[in-house]
């Protein structure tokens, strides 16, 4: 099982990352984070949406439209089994934020599923946001 940094668990402790279903939905209408805070982070975008428990590996989740095997949304750049889901760009971004424990299980990093142009197809690679969640968390000022 992967293990959620305490780091996030003291988030949601301290009610600066949504612990319930409400808390996330009302994101949709006051963002947790400033543009300012998610530009610094992903300069193309100015919402970020955070996910709440439970946290399972993306390959796990209830997904009826199958998004992670699409392939402009680069099912060979993630391992399905070792990447938790933890947000997102907001409403039809269609951008997941993840935990990758690939390559320190102990201290996850985080990668987003960034879009690209290969003519004409929409292409979307996973590329690192942060090199770890604590430097995740400090950079949107949670």
């Amino acid at each position: 099982m992967l293990q959620v940094p305490a780091l996030l668990e003291e988030l949601m402790a301290a009610g600066r990352w949504p612990r319930t279903a409400e808390e996330q939905l009302a994101q949709n209408v006051g963002p947790l984070i400033s543009p300012d805070r998610v530009r610094r982070l992903a300069p193309d975008e100015s919402r970020i949406y955070l996910c709440v428990p439970p946290f399972a590996p993306i390959g796990r989740r209830k997904d009826p439209k199958d998004f992670f095997n699409w392939p402009s949304s680069d099912p060979s750049g993630i391992d399905y089994d070792r990447a938790i889901m933890i947000g997102d760009f907001g409403i039809g971004a269609d951008s997941p934020i993840v935990l990758d424990y690939r390559d320190n299980p102990a201290n996850p990093r985080v990668l987003r599923l960034r879009y690209g142009f290969d003519a004409p197809t929409l292409v979307g690679k996973w590329t690192v946001l942060a090199p770890n969640f604590a430097s995740f968390a400090e950079a949107l000022g949670l």
